[in-house]
């Protein structure tokens, strides 16, 4: 039986490494593309990426833009490091996948979009990802392939997951006593990307704790 294949794109070494080790014990073969890829070179990687059986999308990219001060040509270049990428690489993934009838795809993204974030470019790209994976939602399942998003809140040791702007909030409501852990985000990443997953389907998943009920 030929040995299933995860691509995490985005990430700390942390997660990956967790991921790694997590994924192999399910006899899952992981590949890491530390930064989203854009034009060239996300192109040159679409025949690598049809071989993927899994697609998780870690991909947060820093900012702190304001609504007021945000020009046109920063939110043009910050969509086509997020929302764009996490499209087209999805989109490579998907046509192996659906060749091969089974496929999970799992966005990850950060609470902006859900705090009504004064970081409007984290919050307009959390929530594109969002619906492009419920539209995926909606075709992949003739096909054996099922999409979600895990919505993160403050990881330890991973700042870039939570905006700057919304971390106050986010130490002011989170009900737990200790922080969650990279380990602890690749665990559930894993259990949502793999057979025991397979009717769990276009749902946008809060992994922070009830910080957003």
């Amino acid at each position: 039986m030929t040995r299933r294949r995860a691509l995490c794109v985005g990430g700390p070494p942390a997660l990956h490494d967790s991921l790694a080790a997590a994924y192999a014990a399910q006899e899952i073969d992981l590949a890491v593309v530390a930064e989203p890829l854009v034009g060239a070179a996300l192109e040159a990687r679409r025949s690598v990426d049809e071989d993927s059986d899994i697609l998780v999308w870690a991909a947060f990219v820093p900012s702190d833009a304001r609504f007021g001060s945000v020009t046109v040509p920063a939110l043009e270049a910050y969509l086509e490091r997020t929302v764009f990428s996490a499209v087209q690489t999805a989109q490579a993934c998907l046509r192996g996948m659906e060749r091969r009838r089974w496929g999970r795809i799992l966005a990850l993204t950060n609470m902006a979009g859900h705090l009504g974030d004064e970081d409007i470019l984290a919050s307009i790209a959390s929530g594109a990802i969002e619906g492009f994976v419920r539209s995926v939602a909606r075709e992949g399942p003739r096909k054996g392939v099922t999409a979600n998003a895990l919505v993160i809140g403050q990881i330890e040791g991973w700042d870039a997951a939570c905006s700057r702007i919304s971390r106050p909030f986010y130490e002011m409501y989170y009900p737990f006593r200790e922080p969650f852990t990279v380990a602890d985000l690749a665990t559930t990443i894993v259990e949502l990307t793999t057979s025991k997953a397979a009717r769990i389907n276009g749902q946008v998943i809060g992994f922070d704790g009830g910080t957003i009920l």
